[in-house]
């Protein structure tokens, strides 16, 4: 019992120590303005600061999560960035997803942890802010989903044939938004 006490301890002070990083960040408001400082992201359940943000002379300020419309950090040498996004018809529908390819079509990430296991969902963001679901069920009708999102980018096209894999549809996002010969109709 003795050991099992002294490793509940020593676990509890690990993620302490874990969740006290900060990083230079930035967090966007709701009225469009953009503080930048030193960010640590906390937890933002019952009505806790979700963000805390340090200026150049150490001063705090607490962000709530109602208060912000993104944000992110530079974690050593990988920007990481994130948005508030409405995904879900509940109670609480928007969420803050990673965004992991900003562009014409953005795409963005939700990780939900799980016990062993991770549910990983990716949510296409359309120019006129539309969300779309990337469903990788066999129900979803991939390729002329793709085809028609992808239609101004010929070359593109063109190579959305054979089995749609998750990493061929990120693959071809970050292509599109790289797309050299877009077409307009």
């Amino acid at each position: 019992m003795k050991h099992f006490s002294s490793l509940i301890v020593i676990l509890l002070f690990s993620f302490t120590s874990f969740s006290q990083k900060k990083w230079p960040g930035y967090v966007v408001m709701n009225n469009g303005d953009t503080v930048r400082g030193m960010l640590k992201r906390t937890s933002a359940l019952h009505n806790n600061p979700a963000f805390i943000l340090y200026d150049n002379n150490n001063k705090k300020q607490k962000i709530m999560e109602t208060e912000a419309l993104a944000f992110g950090w530079l974690n050593d040498t990988i920007q990481v960035d994130y948005e508030k996004i409405k995904v879900r018809k509940s109670l609480d529908p928007y969420s803050f997803l990673r965004c992991i390819s900003k562009g014409k079509y953005s795409v963005f990430e939700d990780r939900t942890f799980m016990g062993n296991f991770t549910i990983v969902e990716y949510f296409f963001k359309k120019p006129d802010g539309k969300i779309i679901v990337l469903n990788f069920s066999d129900k979803f009708d991939k390729k002329n989903t793709l085809k028609e999102l992808f239609a101004d980018c010929p070359a593109l096209i063109e190579q959305i044939k054979g089995y749609v894999t998750q990493q061929k549809v990120l693959n071809w996002i970050d292509e599109y938004n790289n797309c050299t010969t877009i077409t307009t109709k």
